[in-house]
């Protein structure tokens, strides 16, 4: 082969690798290389604890220590990792090197820890001096060397006090699954539940119970919450230390009973809560940190909940028209003192007991649980029992032909509610009252239980005379 020969194909050599090239394509190889080299030399050192003990010591010498990149991107990342040496941050000599070589390095890989960092270890109050040394940083970076997430956090104006303001505001304005928002704005994985996010969290709460629209705010809400974006509830807390501010944000605006949210949300808000904290008639202690306010709200579902789940099982339990038109006028009667009770509850027999289970099978209403059963025998498998507090009367309505009973809380001998368990003459003994339900069509048992309870509380919602 001759030398022109040679030459021409060194030439269509090139020219194909020129084009197979793509100079265009070059910087986002280079990123995903980067991330890929990063992720093989990543955490590659035995225990944080041991590197962090050799580092504080490094540094409480005279000199300032020569570190390697390794070195260095490994305390970026782990800033604010609270190892048995205490945290970086919190060493003024460390922590101004870093920043130091960061600004100085121009390094993708070293400006993607520090962003990580910043929203991991997020507290921008006023004598938090670590996140402010971090925000002006960030914030002057060189743009042909800002990864992704930074660029997203700096074009949203993240970084800074107001950032989780702003990411909240972008969340609960969006059509978008809550998740999934996160997700395109960088913060997957780990980072959907930073310190930054959790904050943003809790603005959201503070949007929806301040100045909330419709009802889609509140799904959106516990959709973050849930941290999904499949369709089905996780009933669990993605940020434990903020219950009190979404409890807040889900309650709040619910506090006046002439307003009260669609079915399918309350139930919602109800599953989470009684999953996380119970129901808050028997699980005071885990109710403590949640506004009263906002428990007040959910203890007066539930009320609800007990009573309707109350009549829709005994209607289950009824074979003629009779007694299904006598239970529906029990019904109204005892709904509308509703308002005035300050305790609901129910106890069923072995079969109503099962009817309430299988209500909350096909419902998915956890509040169809919260019930209790008899302890001994002496009760049919159908009975079931409705038990209210007004004031200091306790009011005991029986099944079947069963009677109203009435004790005065005050002499000591009244059931109490919100037990899992009763025994059956605790319900049907020394009564201060009872009478039959005769003469439903007259009013006969209706006027004389309301006597009863105005008597003895001073709440009258019938016309009694």
């Amino acid at each position: 082969m001759s030398l022109k020969d040679k030459l021409n194909e060194v030439s269509i050599r090139w020219r194909r690798a020129s084009v197979e090239l793509r100079p265009s394509a070059l910087p986002d190889a280079l990123v995903i290389l980067s991330e890929k080299l990063e992720q093989a030399g990543q955490e590659n050192i035995p225990d944080i604890n041991v590197f962090a003990a050799d580092i504080h010591d490094r540094f409480s010498r005279e000199y300032t220590p020569f570190l390697t990149t390794r070195e260095i991107k490994t305390i970026t990342r782990h800033l604010f990792t609270d190892t048995e040496s205490g945290m970086f941050v919190s060493s003024t000599k460390i922590l101004d090197f870093v920043l130091d070589r960061v600004e100085n390095r121009s390094s993708t890989s070293l400006l993607r820890a520090l962003t990580q960092a910043y929203f991991f270890g997020f507290n921008h109050t006023d004598k938090n001096e670590d996140c402010k040394k971090l925000t002006k940083v960030l914030q002057k970076c060189p743009e042909h060397f800002t990864p992704d997430l930074l660029r997203h956090a700096q074009s949203n104006q993240f970084i800074g006090e107001e950032g989780p303001n702003q990411l909240a505001e972008i969340i609960m304005s969006s059509n978008e699954n809550a998740v999934k928002q996160l997700a395109k704005l960088g913060f997957k994985g780990g980072l959907s539940t930073s310190a930054f996010v959790e904050v943003a969290f809790e603005e959201a709460c503070e949007m929806v119970a301040r100045s909330w629209s419709d009802e889609a705010s509140f799904h959106k809400l516990l959709d973050w919450n849930a941290g999904y974006d499949q369709g089905k509830d996780i009933l669990a807390l993605a940020f434990p230390k903020k219950v009190k501010q979404l409890a807040h944000g889900l309650l709040f605006p619910w506090r006046s009973s002439n307003r009260e949210p669609s079915s399918e949300l309350q139930a919602r808000i109800r599953n989470l809560f009684l999953t996380v904290l119970g129901d808050p008639r028997i699980e005071k202690n885990k109710w403590r940190g949640v506004d009263e306010d906002d428990r007040q709200v959910f203890i007066r579902w539930m009320n609800a909940a007990s009573m309707r789940q109350f009549f829709d099982i005994v209607s289950e339990t009824m074979n003629s028209p009779n007694e299904r038109r006598m239970w529906q006028s029990r019904r109204r009667f005892w709904t509308a003192y509703l308002g005035d009770a300050q305790e609901v509850w129910v106890v069923f027999g072995a079969k109503s007991a099962q009817l309430a289970e299988w209500q909350a099978r096909e419902t998915g209403d956890d509040s169809f649980l919260q019930f209790a059963q008899f302890s001994t025998p002496g009760a049919l498998s159908t009975h079931a029992v409705l038990l209210l507090r007004i004031g200091d009367l306790t009011i005991a309505e029986w099944n079947h032909v069963g009677k109203c009973r009435m004790w005065l809380s005050r002499r000591g001998t009244a059931p109490v509610l919100y037990h899992k368990e009763y025994e059956v003459f605790a319900l049907r003994n020394n009564e201060d009252w009872e009478t039959a339900h005769y003469g439903d069509e007259q009013y006969i048992w209706q006027r004389k239980v309301a006597r009863q309870i105005q008597e003895y509380t001073g709440v009258s919602r019938f016309q009694i005379d």
